[in-house]
């Protein structure tokens, strides 16, 4: 039973229906096609709905085209957990599932299967409000060195060096399965230079890519030596959890850093979003100033990682 279907049998029930076929008058989807639910309003979704009890999603046709509307918007990777977690009872504490269950009921309103009013009200009860508290939250950088020292441990110093930059896992693993360093492309310059440029201090990798809805233009990290290889995101990703590693916690640590250094040497935050890959409505000359202040701050933040992190 779908998220729909299962609102509209709560809601019957909260009204005392009588029997199967009972339907008390109200709003209806669409010209009433068989075996689509009857529209419920938002009012009366906040007096008779208990989310709680959402169950999970068993139709394949249902999580079929879920999937093919997920992949417009994020990889195929994610799309695939979604799935495996709408398979799944929701949990609230569980910021997959959540987020899950959010780009359901957003799929089920682009094939108006419930109303705006209720895809608000859906999206005011799925709220991933852990992640705005993560934000609010500093990252202790012992959890930093903690976090380095167990991948040095296992022979992946490279992937932390890679991590303290600020990417994301998925970008990185991107670059090293097609890393070619000397090859040259039309950065957001507007000039055609290699991918790798590489002073004494750091590295800026032009990956120029979209990955569902994230894009990255730049990578940046510590100078040090990269071999391309061949790496699969979801097993690399088990393996650092397994290693009790969240890798986000990185991007958040670098983020936090950046702007700490750039108010600091008052450098303008544009900088900032450009390593880390933010959408900036800039090019040309204005592009190549702001790239210029990203690579100031980001030596900055090396020297800073080399005194205290990679030690």
């Amino acid at each position: 039973m779908d998220v729909v279907n299962l609102l509209w049998e709560q809601e019957k029930k909260r009204l005392g229906a009588p029997g199967a076929g009972f339907e008390p008058a109200r709003p209806v989807w669409g010209t009433g096609s068989p075996g689509q639910p009857p529209m419920v309003s938002g009012e009366d979704l906040l007096r008779g709905v208990n989310y709680n009890y959402l169950e999970p999603v068993m139709d394949n046709n249902v999580l079929n085209g879920f999937f093919e509307y997920c992949l417009k918007e994020a990889t195929e990777e994610t799309c695939k957990y979604y799935v495996e977690y709408l398979k799944k009872p929701l949990d609230r504490n569980n910021s997959w599932s959540v987020s899950a269950y959010r780009k359901y009921v957003k799929y089920l309103f682009s094939i108006n299967r419930i109303s705006w009013e209720q895809l608000q009200h859906y999206n005011a009860y799925l709220k991933t409000s852990r992640n705005k508290e993560e934000l609010r939250t500093a990252v202790d950088e012992s959890l930093i060195i903690e976090y380095v020292n167990i991948l040095r441990r296992n022979n992946l110093e490279e992937l932390a060096i890679l991590l303290l930059g600020g990417s994301r896992l998925s970008h990185i693993i991107y670059m090293l399965n097609n890393y070619k360093p000397n090859e040259k492309v039309k950065h957001p310059t507007s000039i055609y230079e290699p991918r790798l440029y590489c002073t004494k201090d750091f590295c800026r990798y032009y990956l120029g890519i979209k990955l569902g809805a994230k894009h990255c233009n730049y990578i940046y990290y510590p100078a040090t030596t990269i071999k391309s290889t061949q790496l699969n995101y979801n097993a690399a990703k088990k393996k650092i959890h397994k290693l009790g590693i969240q890798s986000k916690i990185f991007r958040r640590y670098t983020n936090q850093k950046l702007e700490e250094l750039a108010y600091k040497h008052n450098i303008r935050l544009d900088a900032v979003n450009l390593i880390l890959s933010r959408e900036l409505s800039i090019t040309g000359t204005h592009y190549l100033n702001t790239r210029d202040w990203a690579d100031n701050l980001f030596t900055i933040y090396v020297k800073y990682l080399r005194e205290k992190i990679l030690t």
